[in-house]
């Protein structure tokens, strides 16, 4: 068993407004990230508006009651040294701040004023549709895109996880100042989102600040998601596009836990055993004794109510097949060999990583903020190191002949000579 350790659990202050507020200090640091992570992301689209919770977060850069101009926005924390940043998933959008320590105001005025006050100007508006239409045709030129795109088409057909999160070409058109205002208001609230503040602060000051500064926020009923039922209508469990490319580039996906699950923690160390890192067995298989491909791993996504467990790589033309194989026959032993050896080296692997996060302020805020949003959970270091170490060869095996027999398998792949009629999944 991995080493017992022993460290300070995040606060959490729920503010009149219903505002979370989430502080976790590090004296030791030098810097303090600042995080808003809002509880809305394309899966709580419809698509008529595919693609405005992606389009909302580009026009927040773009001025501000406070910060008028993105020049003087992003100025305000790129003078100090600083990085400001943001990312928009199909359950959240996040916003991060990175600024040394003694510019944690900044930070703090710029986000607040970014999740409450944006200007919504119609001609920056216009100017970023633009850019959301390059940053598409982007995604859409590498070749790996159908493929990651074509797995969740597959998996989640008619349904807003199986959709693109930026949208398309022709619902970033009809986006307008209206529906982004309707959008924010609704979704944008203080009882939708979390603030979450890593390094070196006095906690006092920033929940003094954030008191003040959020007293007018007020609470809004939000759009809720459409759930995912297991019982949708399944068209096919192939997506296969034709391309011109050097390489044919796969992902392999099966259902796997919410965020709510109870197994979350075997699930973070089935996949490390399985295809996190190059130790792992899907590497050491396919890469170091094969020869298959130059990068392959596993992942797996967790939303609110289902999750996903996908396998990717990119790989010959000629070696699709036989990586495919490979794919499955590692699944398959998985399902029955791993040994205590393994499971062990699982946890410290996980352990360590998470103390390896802890040392980087904008990581760490960050993955509170998620975790917040997802599970309602407040990260508490030591009962996930706890609940990583309770995981037994037996809930583990367990585990993976659920994830690996219990459903159906699918595959999405982009290159050239695709055939489904060779597979057999």
């Amino acid at each position: 068993m991995a080493r017992k350790l022993n460290y300070n659990k995040p606060s959490i202050t729920t503010l009149d407004n219903k505002l979370k507020v989430i502080c976790y200090s590090v004296p030791s640091a030098t810097s303090v990230s600042v995080t808003a992570t809002v509880g809305t992301g394309s899966r709580y689209e419809t698509n008529s508006n595919a693609g405005i919770s992606h389009f909302l977060e580009h026009i927040l850069f773009k001025g501000t009651s406070n910060w008028p101009t993105a020049q003087i926005l992003t100025g305000a924390i790129e003078n100090t040294g600083g990085d400001i940043n943001a990312l928009t998933s199909k359950d959240y959008t996040s916003y991060c701040i990175k600024v040394p320590h003694p510019h944690w105001e900044t930070a703090l005025s710029v986000l607040t004023d970014m999740s409450m006050k944006p200007l919504l100007i119609p001609k920056e508006i216009e100017k970023e549709r633009e850019i959301i239409h390059e940053e598409l045709r982007m995604y859409t030129d590498h070749p790996s895109y159908f493929a990651d795109f074509g797995i969740d088409e597959i998996m989640f057909p008619n349904h807003p996880l199986g959709k693109e999160i930026i949208g398309t070409h022709n619902s970033v058109d009809t986006i307008t100042k209206e529906h982004l205002l309707e959008y924010m208001t609704t979704q944008y609230a203080p009882n939708n989102t979390v603030f979450t503040i890593v390094g070196k602060f006095e906690e006092s000051r920033i929940l003094e600040y954030m008191n003040n500064t959020t007293l007018k926020w007020e609470v809004q009923q939000k759009i809720n998601f459409q759930p995912y039922t297991s019982s949708a209508n399944k068209t096919s469990n192939h997506f296969f596009k034709e391309q011109g490319s050097d390489q044919t580039y796969m992902n392999l996906g099966m259902y796997s836990l919410s965020s709510e699950s109870s197994e979350s923690a075997g699930l973070t160390l089935l996949n490390i055993i399985f295809g996190e890192g190059m130790s792992s067995r899907l590497f050491i298989k396919a890469r170091e004794e094969l020869s298959l491909a130059y990068d392959i791993s596993s992942n797996y996504i967790q939303h609110h109510d289902c999750g996903t467990w996908i396998i990717s790589c990119g790989c010959d033309h000629a070696k699709f097949q036989l990586a495919t194989d490979c794919i499955l026959e590692e699944l398959n032993k998985l399902t029955t060999t791993i040994s205590e050896t393994e499971l062990a080296q699982a946890k410290q692997y996980a352990i360590g990583r998470l103390l390896l996060n802890m040392e980087d302020t904008e990581r760490l805020a960050t993955s509170i903020g998620h975790r917040a949003i997802l599970t309602d959970d407040t990260f508490d270091f030591n009962d996930i190191m706890d609940e990583w170490n309770k995981i037994t060869l037996q809930d583990i095996t367990e585990l993976a002949s659920k994830l690996v027999n219990g459903g159906p398998k699918f595959l999405s792949a982009s290159g050239t000579n695709l055939s489904s009629d060779q597979f057999g999944l």
